[in-house]
């Protein structure tokens, strides 16, 4: 499990790639067998899909964290004035999503 401090939020996200199934699930709850992401409050597992290609899954939960950090944090609203804050959604998934690539795809 790698941690990654997020200073000006106050967050800390932890990333458990493939191999960290067992300690995600001890952490967060068993997720059905075919799952190959989630996320779950501070934390995004990152599993194998053979049909898939990993990295994408790791920005397609790189954004279901941000969203997650956004409302959290700074009480923004998924269904309305989250799209006034979409330059700094963008750049916090970038960021997240090269974050959780760089330790689940090498």
């Amino acid at each position: 499990m790698k941690s990654v401090n997020i200073p000006i939020f106050q967050q800390v996200l932890k990333i458990y790639k493939n191999d960290e199934r067992a300690k995600f699930e001890k952490a967060y709850g068993v997720m059905p067998d075919a799952w190959y992401g989630c996320q779950n409050a501070e934390a995004v597992f990152i599993g194998e899909n053979p049909k898939q290609d990993t990295i994408g899954t790791c920005y397609h939960e790189a954004t279901h964290w941000v969203d997650w950090l956004l409302e959290h944090r700074l009480g923004v609203e998924l269904d309305g004035p989250l799209w006034g804050h979409t330059e700094l959604r963008a750049y916090m998934v970038q960021y997240i999503g090269d974050e959780i690539r760089r330790y689940c795809c090498g």
